[in-house]
């Protein structure tokens, strides 16, 4: 059976003055599932950076035909979803398997993956893609919010901003006062602060800010910091968490959360966020959780991995944003799973085109913490590399970035050696890193960590 992975980008790559490394290289990854597989041919297209398909260096590095003769990788040029569906039937595939990423500033890669695989299943190709209506919902949060609200989840009041209309009197001199704005406002007036001001369409928690007072939401939207239509949220209080769901309509697996840090205001740092699991406690109502989002997951017939970023609030849980796509938390998942992320896509993928039921031990996952450095030395990034509880390492570093947070952050996935093992396992681990690197694990960093070492432990 041919077998091929797909991942589409919109933007061009600038390899000149972006470097990336990984330890293990994805290279390793791949070829240790085709190895398993020798009845399948894989395949391998997309453009760069693909990060969870390809290595690059800041060139792409290529897999030696000789290393594994039934892989095969294609990087492709800039090109329309149509097109890249006609390149991918070139290779014959049999079933073709989104490994969907993430770009800036716009999370919209999932929608051209679903339109891909709709190209090829017109064309008689089984795909294994998230629906492109339901990566549409998730690309906006207006309509993510929507959504949940017409499907009987709970949704924090909003208030839309679209900002054309906030500012509709700016080309039209006769307008003495904008009705629009000022109903939009009065509307806020009444909300309950805080807020959460977010861009409807950016990546993550970029562009957000939280507002404590109504004074303050009137400045940042009168700002020209706020130049896109926006979404205005009551601010929900509680833990951050984040999970992923995996599977196809009829046979999903909910994996058991992750904690998640929060900056000063509360919200999840992209670059700063600190990961720590799975939390199996009962106190925060596991049961519950599964049970919505598995209700999720059928109501937007999900195919595939979905990462759910979500709040623990006195009330019970509540989602924040589904990301129809891989992220860091797969890798993280595969790595307390005691696998690699090809090895879990393929499973995921095959239980359905081969029609097998899915199922993953959940109750025997490694403890595992996923924490963000500051750019490391190469030096740096090959020992900690080579330490061995350190499962994975991912540095992404802009040479031309002018704010030292814009120049990009070390990643480091590490676990402990067996699922009985306690979370003063990662505590003990942590200490061992602040000791060997400590002029890269900053102190605040550490600290935080063992806060919510703490927080599960007392849970």
């Amino acid at each position: 059976m041919n077998v091929l992975f797909y991942a589409s980008s919109s933007n061009e790559y600038d390899s000149q003055n972006i470097e990336r490394l990984r330890s293990p290289q994805m290279a390793e990854e791949w070829i240790e599932l085709a190895s398993l597989h020798p009845e399948h041919n894989f395949f391998i297209v997309t453009q760069l950076p693909s990060p969870f398909l390809v290595d690059t260096k800041p060139d792409y590095i290529g897999i030696e035909q000789s290393l594994c003769p039934n892989l095969c990788q294609k990087i492709l040029a800039q090109t329309s979803p149509e097109e890249f569906a006609e390149q991918v039937l070139a290779f014959k595939p049999d079933i073709c398997i989104a490994a969907t990423f993430w770009i800036t500033p716009f999370d919209w890669l999932p929608v051209s993956d679903a339109m891909i695989a709709e190209k090829l299943e017109e064309e008689g190709i089984k795909t294994f893609c998230h629906p492109a209506e339901s990566t549409f919902i998730c690309f906006d949060k207006v309509r993510t919010h929507l959504f949940l609200e017409q499907n009987g989840f709970f949704v924090p009041k909003a208030v839309y901003i679209n900002h054309l209309e906030y500012w509709c009197e700016r080309p039209h001199k006769e307008i003495k006062s904008n009705v629009y704005k000022n109903y939009s406002l009065s509307k806020i007036s009444k909300m309950n602060f805080p807020v959460i001001i977010k861009d409807t369409v950016g990546l993550s928690s970029y562009s957000m800010e939280v507002a404590v007072s109504y004074k303050q939401a009137l400045a940042y939207l009168n700002s020209g910091r706020s130049s896109t239509d926006r979404i205005v949220e009551e601010f929900m209080q509680g833990i951050q968490f984040g999970t992923e769901i995996y599977g196809f309509p009829g046979n999903y697996t909910v994996m058991p959360p992750f904690m998640f840090s929060v900056n000063k205001y509360g919200i999840t740092s992209p670059k700063q966020c600190i990961k720590l699991g799975p939390v199996t406690s009962p106190s925060f109502r596991l049961d519950e959780l599964n049970q919505m989002l598995l209700a999720l997951a059928e109501k937007m017939q999900l195919r595939g991995i979905a990462q759910v970023d979500l709040v623990f609030t006195k009330e019970g849980w509540r989602i924040i944003e589904i990301n129809p796509r891989l992220s860091g938390m797969s890798e993280t998942y595969a790595i307390s799973l005691g696998t690699s992320l090809p090895k879990l896509l393929y499973k995921i993928a095959s239980a359905e085109f081969l029609k097998k039921t899915f199922t993953l031990e959940t109750k025997n996952l490694l403890p595992t913490l996923n924490l963000k450095l500051p750019i490391l030395t190469k030096e740096q990034f090959t020992k900690i590399s080579k330490i061995p509880f350190v499962k994975c390492a991912r540095q992404i570093f802009n040479r031309i970035a002018k704010q030292e947070r814009e120049k990009g952050y070390c990643e480091i996935i590490f676990s402990s050696e067996v699922p009985s093992a306690s979370f003063k396992d990662l505590e003990d681990k942590l200490d061992y890193l602040y000791k060997e690197f400590p002029d890269s694990t900053e102190a605040d960093f550490l600290e935080t960590a063992k806060s919510m070492i703490a927080l599960v432990k007392e849970k």
